[in-house]
């Protein structure tokens, strides 16, 4: 089942509510990092006034996306192994086992 990601915030200028509703979630492979993912798409939505503490977190994971690319540009394709590019930029994103991965 898709779980589209809702972003709502109130613009005080405008006197109204903006209701954004993004793309279905791509899911990590790994299971730890879905509420950090949920919290990343609504937050993509959001101005960065209305969520500055998110800010540092979505440069975060657009810098682990993108080293996910460029090892996936770089790989050999006739090397076996996990085809999986974006696995070494979500890896980069998880917590340490003692850590709670949430926004600064």
């Amino acid at each position: 089942m898709p779980v589209l990601p809702v972003s709502v915030w109130w613009e005080e200028e405008k006197q109204r509510w903006q209701v954004v509703f993004g793309p279905p979630i791509n899911w990590s492979a790994d299971s730890r990092l879905h509420d950090l993912q949920v919290g990343l798409e609504i937050a993509y939505a959001l101005p960065p006034e209305e969520a500055p503490e998110w800010q540092k977190a979505l440069k975060d994971w657009e810098l682990a996306a993108e080293a996910a690319e460029d090892k996936d540009k770089d790989k050999d394709k006739d090397k076996e192994g996990p085809d999986d590019a974006s696995e070494a930029g979500e890896n980069a994103a998880l917590p340490d086992k003692n850590e709670v991965a949430i926004p600064n």
